[in-house]
């Protein structure tokens, strides 16, 4: 991405040194944040303050990106809500928040799913193809079959 001209900005939400082993250590790592909405955002957020700080990055274009747990944070993010263009994880939908705001989203949405991904429902991509459509977003999504087969730990 950097050789195309992108400036690129990697937000560490666990801190200095923390990484996790192995897949079970890193599902609980992953966990904690998602378990913790407010202290996943203030991190993520903190990173996009740093961003935006840093000289040549204008802040009207900027793009979330992440995979996985990365993709939640892109999603969680906000940032590009209200800009360009958001690529994140679909959110799991909770009792406390059956939505993933919809109305609050100005960008252009892309999912890249796995269709055997073990860590989103069929309902929860329903559910989040209702929301775009309700509100009007510009929203694309593209399935992969065959991926993300392992189950979870």
């Amino acid at each position: 991405m950097a050789k195309l001209g992108v400036a690129v900005f990697a937000v560490d939400v666990y801190g200095q040194g923390v990484r996790a082993s192995e897949a079970k250590a890193a599902v609980a790592l992953a966990g904690k944040y998602k378990s913790d909405r407010k202290l996943f955002r203030e991190r993520l957020l903190r990173g996009l303050e740093v961003l935006r700080a840093q000289k040549g990055v204008e802040a009207s274009e900027i793009v979330a990106v992440g995979y996985c747990f990365g993709g939640t944070g892109a999603d969680r993010t906000r940032a590009c809500r209200r800009r360009r263009e958001s690529r994140g994880q679909l959110p799991r939908r909770t009792r406390q928040s059956q939505s993933c705001d919809g109305k609050n989203i100005k960008a252009r949405v892309l999912v890249l799913q796995g269709a055997d991904d073990p860590y989103v429902k069929a309902s929860d991509i329903v559910a989040f193809q209702n929301e775009m459509r309700a509100h009007g977003v510009d929203w694309q999504m593209t399935v992969y079959a065959g991926l993300c087969t392992a189950s979870p730990t």
